[in-house]
């Protein structure tokens, strides 16, 4: 608690070193009491590198979620009568490598007729995923006896 009071109040650390420091400390006492139970103990630097680890994990759980930059606002337009519109999309998740589509086919009315949502595990980029999306999207509506103009 010595510790902890003069990091926070008389040094006046930076909150992100601050919470470092805790965490070791909480792995430290965790592991010692691992040990004491029979488990078996840790070196430093797994301690030090698990204990961060756990930190980082932390708060990437409760951090705010990034404020999307201002997006102009598009409406979907129907197609002509008896005619069916596909519409695609595509998402890249860098941190999974990998990466996902969308495709949705749509009446005038704008009623669901078909839609197809797929993982794909590769690490490709905005541009590519949104030009796999367009490539998968016209293969279900071509597979669904759809008429590709």
């Amino acid at each position: 608690m010595d510790l902890l009071w003069y990091i926070v109040v008389e040094a006046e650390w930076d909150l992100v070193l601050i919470e470092k420091v805790i965490m070791v400390a909480w792995a430290l006492w965790s592991n010692r009491n691992e040990r004491r139970n029979g488990e078996v103990m840790k070196n430093a630097t797994r301690i030090g590198s698990d204990a961060l680890e756990n930190l980082a994990e932390y708060q990437e759980c409760v951090a705010e979620p990034v404020q999307r930059r201002d997006v102009q606002l598009e409406f979907w337009k129907p197609p002509p009568k008896g005619v069916f519109k596909l519409n695609v999309d595509g998402a890249v998740f860098a941190d999974q490598r990998a990466a996902s589509v969308g495709a949705l086919i749509r009446d005038e009315e704008g009623n669901v007729i078909g839609a197809l949502s797929k993982k794909i595990s590769a690490p490709l980029k905005a541009v590519e995923i949104e030009a796999k999306a367009v490539e998968l999207g016209l293969q279900f509506a071509s597979g669904g006896g759809f008429a590709i103009r």
